[in-house]
């Protein structure tokens, strides 16, 4: 968080693809974000900060209860300090996507846009913004990797990898098993994001399973030393893609 102890990064929107070649991991705000009171938000932001500094470079705001307008507030608050910036929202109005690119560097989509009846929007999205904002999109089956695949997206994010807090619903997750699938389907020149459940103990699998990247949430906003966290992980990473 910039304070008066920490100068301002002063990071800002790219046109740059997603850094993965240099730190492939991303880190997914915990639910409840827009929500957060200040001390939370500071907190937030602190956490951020010092993952950062450890060699993170990719963070997506999601808030699933939240409004696109709430997110976008989280996205400004965040975007200083942040390399490439996400925000994960439903929304595909071109207008307001259009004010979104003035403070974020992509868009993730939840998987339920693959399944309803917009497919003529999503892809006039897609073309009209596709050299502003990079654009990802949530998948948890084979059939969500087909339908994606008829779209210009620039990565993908597959779940659930393991059982994870976020989703204490899902008593059963798709597994890394869902990842090989899905490498098999798009081959290698799509990039692949494993989630849920990720920390230091099983990441490595996930690559190994086909993934380009992981994204955590608890594994960074849990931790104590966030910037040791991402260090951690940072290093595993890199120790299996090599």
């Amino acid at each position: 968080m910039p304070s008066s102890t920490m100068p301002a990064m002063a990071f800002a929107p790219t046109a740059f693809t997603m850094p993965f070649h240099a730190s492939p991991l991303v880190f997914v705000t915990p639910p409840g974000t827009c929500a957060a009171d200040e001390r939370e938000w500071r907190r937030l932001q602190s956490s951020v900060y010092d993952a950062v500094a450890g060699g993170l470079r990719v963070v997506q705001v999601r808030d699933k209860q939240a409004p696109l307008k709430d997110l976008l507030a989280s996205a400004r608050r965040l975007r200083s300090d942040v390399p490439f910036l996400l925000v994960n929202t439903g929304e595909m109005d071109e207008s307001k996507l259009t004010e979104l690119a003035q403070w974020v560097d992509g868009v993730h989509f939840p998987e339920h846009v693959l399944a309803t009846k917009c497919d003529d929007r999503l892809c006039k999205t897609l073309n009209s913004l596709g050299r502003d904002l990079t654009f990802g999109v949530s998948l948890h089956s084979v059939e969500s990797a087909h339908r994606a695949a008829s779209y210009r997206f620039d990565y993908v994010q597959v779940g659930t990898m393991f059982p994870t807090s976020s989703h204490p619903e899902k008593t059963q997750v798709e597994g890394v098993d869902l990842m090989r699938r899905i490498r098999d389907i798009v081959g290698t020149d799509e990039t692949l994001v494993g989630i849920g459940g990720i920390n230091a103990t099983n990441a490595g699998q996930v690559l190994k399973a086909g993934a380009d990247a992981v994204a955590v949430i608890g594994a960074i906003a849990e931790s104590p030393d966030p910037r040791k966290a991402v260090e951690t992980l940072l290093e595993l990473l890199r120790g299996t893609c090599g």
